[in-house]
């Protein structure tokens, strides 16, 4: 199989707000790599298509929301994380195999979780896609946790999620949330929720004080979550750090070069937020 080394790109749905070909065009730019990065929009019912103009006429790409866990299949041969977090967010081609990985781990807990000095016991994670195990492997390998409440609009993937991390997992509702607010260090928000201007998640701020918020979400940097959550007086961090190095991890692993991460990265993406 001849592969094109000078192709990649990433897909998802919705995809407009991606910045992956901001970042990797600019990193193939600065160590000189002739190579060029795209984005396209892709349903989970066009996956079987999309996998063959990969193989045909790309080296690698990015997955993102819905097609982190549909995309598994697809993929001749998975990485154990993958297998540990059923999520592929990279792939690429080697020896004639297209190869599954997940660098979606590697991005939160070096890119977020470095950051936080607090000791956390319980998390409260919304969501239940396919990037949240690859969030809770992350706080896993950070903290000894006694406790991860999930919330999600779909409860069937809460009890997804609980069957294959087991105890330290408890799915909840919204409604439950007020009586375990107290004990609650970390809240995650892992889902789209957010993505667009109107997005709203049935959350009451005014319950949490002085706790520590994350939403995955990059574009926008502040989500409505966030503002939220900085106006009850909670420490926030946004998903963009989380993105830059899940981005650094996938062109180490196509290029076998580690892009530096500094404040002209940030500024970069910055300007396109």
């Amino acid at each position: 199989m001849k592969i094109n080394k000078n192709k990649f790109l990433v897909i998802g749905d919705p995809i407009k707000h991606s910045l992956s070909p901001i970042l990797h065009n600019y990193w193939f730019s600065k160590y000189r790599i002739n190579s060029l990065y795209f984005k396209k929009k892709v349903k989970k019912k066009n996956l079987s298509k999309i996998i063959k103009d990969i193989k045909k006429n790309y080296y690698g790409a990015n997955v993102t929301l819905p097609l982190k866990s549909s995309i598994i299949p697809y993929v001749d041969i998975i990485t154990p994380l993958v297998t540990k977090t059923n999520s592929v967010n990279t792939i690429y081609i080697k020896n004639g195999k297209l190869y599954g990985d997940n660098t979606d781990v590697f991005g939160f807990y070096y890119g977020i979780l470095g950051k936080i000095k607090k000791k956390c016991e319980k998390v409260l994670i919304i969501g239940a896609g396919g990037v949240t195990s690859s969030v809770i492997v992350a706080l896993k390998k950070k903290w000894r946790l006694k406790k991860i409440y999930i919330v999600n609009r779909n409860i069937k993937k809460s009890f997804i999620l609980k069957r294959k991390f087991g105890k330290v997992i408890e799915v909840m509702k919204f409604r439950n949330l007020q009586i375990f607010k107290d004990n609650i260090d970390l809240v995650i928000n892992t889902s789209s929720l957010g993505l667009k201007p109107k997005d709203k998640i049935k959350l009451n701020f005014s319950h949490f004080k002085r706790k520590i918020f994350i939403d995955l979400i990059y574009n926008p940097e502040r989500t409505f979550f966030l503002k939220m959550a900085k106006k009850s007086k909670n420490r926030i961090y946004s998903g963009l750090p989380m993105f830059i190095y899940q981005a650094q991890k996938s062109f180490k692993i196509w290029t076998n070069i580690l892009p530096k991460v500094n404040r002209g990265t940030y500024k970069l993406l910055r300007r396109h937020l």
